[in-house]
């Protein structure tokens, strides 16, 4: 279990990615934006979430191509 971060900025105004710990300036440049947090940023770099969103990309990708070819197949939808 991870230790919950009271504040997410340091002593030196620097924003720490909760995913991967490096110390980014905070702004949109390594974060992302986000109206619902109080900085208006996110609480991971835009890397960790390019990372995040291509694994769930890509596994997504390999199922709808497994139901594609069922479909091609049988020329109906694939059912789990």
């Amino acid at each position: 279990m991870k230790k919950r971060i009271e504040s997410p900025y340091t002593a030196d105004n620097n924003k720490g990615c909760t995913r991967c710990g490096i110390l980014f300036e905070p702004s949109s440049k390594h974060f992302s934006k986000d109206k619902s947090k109080i900085d208006g940023l996110t609480n991971r770099c835009k890397k960790c979430r390019r990372r995040i969103y291509r694994k769930y990309y890509r596994s997504k990708q390999t199922y709808a191509q497994r139901h594609k070819k069922a479909y091609d197949k049988v020329g109906m939808p694939l059912t789990e």
